[in-house]
């Protein structure tokens, strides 16, 4: 036999074992956002055009949507790689049991889960430090750019500029190809982000391995450790309409931190401080000093500008997130289950176990009565020690050690957002519209992000339209569904969960019906 001939076989052989047999603990990065704003109710459009809420926990839970409906429509044209089953007897897909989901923030979400005792005595730290604030404005990084940058010009404002993003990003991991972790690997190199960020960056991951793996995978990756930077955050307008039950009121955890006394010196102890209103028709903070200054376990707002939001802190979406599921109420129609995390994993920053769990699981002990399917979803949340170099901390420090001085650091407007789908991956957002759009096209389509209202919509038509009316779920055959309202309330299940978590978070505000009736 010529020995060309076997060297090519054995080489094929071997190729075939390391790029196409399916491996396990493979990690793929599916979504990443960056942003740290919120557009006021005044700059809220009856079109869904526009994105209300920029922080990047939510933005990369949105880029996720993104990444699921172009793998339901794999999934529903009989492509095996999907992460879904094909459809089952009621035309609904089903995760594969292969994959998982796990949510990176390289700082505690805003809200109650960034309200918690800080470790040094009153006397040191009594007064409040906007800059430590999750939600307080003027904290940031000052954006300019480097040398590594240069290369992504167009991309970026021009240097000096100031930016301030939150960063999200979710990511897959799954034993189906190796490839998973070679894309994961090409964006630890890939500078994709053209700008130094002071960043906040959940990213939710497909995993089949545990959380350690996943810390020990992702822990060195510069694309993954985006540090959030301040935000701002305030309360609501009393026009703002609310969920209420006359006959419940949202009592699921604490009001009070327990007081904080340092044994050898007898200070009572300040806590971490949140820029968060509570809402107008709930408990109010006590503002007082100390432990005393938030009451915890309260649902609230983000803000605006003097223009206020009706934005729920992230906190409180985190937690809506582990009743109702990841996927929202429209691809919910497409799937057997609603989606959740396995993890949440935080990087370094001030950090508090008791207040992370108690935001996005402990308040929500009395939810019950749940639909089938649905339940309290209880991820493992895991801290790390991993700092984004980039982060705001780290780029005072480096300007200290250098003596630098390049001003106050302070947040940025634009927010980035990544999606591992095949078509427009990557776009920037200012005010909640795609950034470098002109006046004159500021109410036309290609002014819109991909993320927004009416995008998602027009992917949850597409994906109707992709199969048969007889392939359609039972819940979408009907013929009174034409607006983004409708098909949202048609999700049956999903809101019945969404109420049952209603009845006890009451004061949850509600977007009035009108922004949500667009075609």
């Amino acid at each position: 036999m010529d020995q060309n001939f076997a060297k090519e076989v054995a080489t094929l052989c071997v190729r075939h074992y390391t790029e196409v047999l399916p491996k396990k603990d493979d990690l793929k990065v599916v979504a990443m956002a960056t942003g740290t704003k919120c557009i006021g109710r005044s700059k809220m459009s009856k079109e869904g055009d526009i994105i209300n809420d920029s922080h990047a926990e939510v933005l990369a839970r949105r880029a996720f949507l993104r990444y699921l409906y172009e793998q339901l429509q794999a999934a529903r044209s009989g492509n095996q790689e999907s992460i879904f089953t094909s459809p089952d007897q009621d035309r609904l897909c089903s995760l594969k049991n292969s994959i998982k989901f796990h949510f990176f923030t390289s700082q505690t979400p805003c809200g109650d889960a960034s309200i918690f005792p800080k470790e040094s005595p009153a006397g040191v730290e009594l007064s409040k430090d906007p800059s430590s604030d999750d939600c307080e404005a003027g904290a940031g990084v000052k954006m300019v750019q480097d040398e590594s940058l240069r290369g992504h010009r167009g991309a970026c404002k021009r240097a000096g500029d100031s930016f301030d993003v939150d960063a999200s990003s979710l990511q897959l991991s799954s034993d189906s190809s190796s490839e998973c972790l070679h894309s994961n690997k090409k964006l630890k190199c890939d500078k994709s982000v053209p700008i130094q960020v002071s960043v906040t960056e959940p990213c939710v991951q497909q995993l089949c391995n545990d959380t350690d793996s996943l810390v020990s995978e992702h822990g060195d990756n510069p694309s993954l450790l985006l540090d959030r930077s301040s935000s701002r955050c305030c309360s609501t307008s009393p026009a703002c309409t609310s969920v209420r039950d006359d006959e419940t009121d949202c009592k699921t955890a604490p009001n009070q931190l327990p007081e904080q006394t340092d044994s050898s010196s007898g200070y009572c102890r300040d806590i971490h401080r949140t820029g968060a209103k509570c809402m107008p028709e709930g408990p109010q903070d006590l503002l007082l000093s100390g432990a005393d200054y938030h009451r915890v376990g309260l649902l609230r707002l983000k803000p605006g500008r003097g223009d206020p939001t009706l934005s729920m802190s992230c906190s409180d979406k985190m937690a809506k997130w582990n009743v109702v599921g990841w996927q929202g109420a429209l691809l919910s129609h497409f799937l057997a289950r609603p989606l959740h995390l396995t993890s949440v994993i935080v990087g370094k920053c001030p950090y508090n176990q008791e207040a992370i769990q108690r935001a996005l699981m402990g308040r929500l002990q009395q939810v019950s009565n749940l639909p089938e399917h649905y339940t309290i979803n209880v991820p493992h949340i895991v801290s790390t020690q991993v700092l984004f170099p980039d982060s705001k901390g780290a780029v005072q420090s480096s300007n200290a050690a250098g003596h630098s001085n390049q001003g106050k650091v302070v947040p940025a407007g634009a927010a980035i957002i990544w999606a591992n789908v095949k078509q427009g991956t990557l776009e920037v957002s200012v005010n909640g519209k795609r950034q470098g759009v002109t006046s004159k096209n500021i109410h036309k389509k290609e002014a819109r992000c991909s993320v927004c209202k009416a995008e998602m919509f027009e992917s949850f038509k597409d994906l109707m339209q992709s199969c048969p009316e007889s392939g359609y779920p039972q819940t979408l055959r009907r013929n009174d569904l034409h607006t983004y309202y409708d098909c949202k309330m048609a999700a049956t299940p999903y809101q019945q969960a969404l109420a049952r978590f209603h009845v006890v978070f009451n004061t949850w505000v509600k977007k009035p019906s009108d922004y949500s009736l667009f075609s």
